[in-house]
């Protein structure tokens, strides 16, 4: 029982780790001019989101594997529109994830 806490803390820690790195390469993708940088974000954004994806999968919380498909879904829209409320909507899922995962 001791191993499955520890193993659930960890991966409440990994992803905590994961949705921070996230909203910092979004913030680099959403600010930078140039287009090295915003490639470079966009690559971190990307495996994050997939690192986020298998953090989820290993918990077993009610609510938290809607909520990361919800962020999957508005991440894809944000990287085709680009739109202010693509970026707000997927603040607000990630934000939401988090408290999922502090619960």
């Amino acid at each position: 029982m001791k191993d499955n806490i520890e193993t659930i803390s960890m991966v409440q820690h990994q992803l905590a780790m994961n949705t921070v790195k996230f909203e910092k390469a979004l913030t680099g993708y959403r600010t930078s001019m140039q287009d090295q940088e915003r490639i470079r974000c966009k690559a971190i954004m990307d495996d994050q989101i997939g690192l986020i994806k298998q953090g989820v999968a290993e918990l077993r919380r009610k609510g938290i594997h809607k909520q990361e498909v919800k962020v999957e879904e508005d991440y894809k829209q944000f990287t085709m529109t680009g739109s202010e409320e693509s970026y707000a909507a997927l603040k607000h899922d990630i934000q939401t994830l988090r408290d999922y995962n502090n619960s």
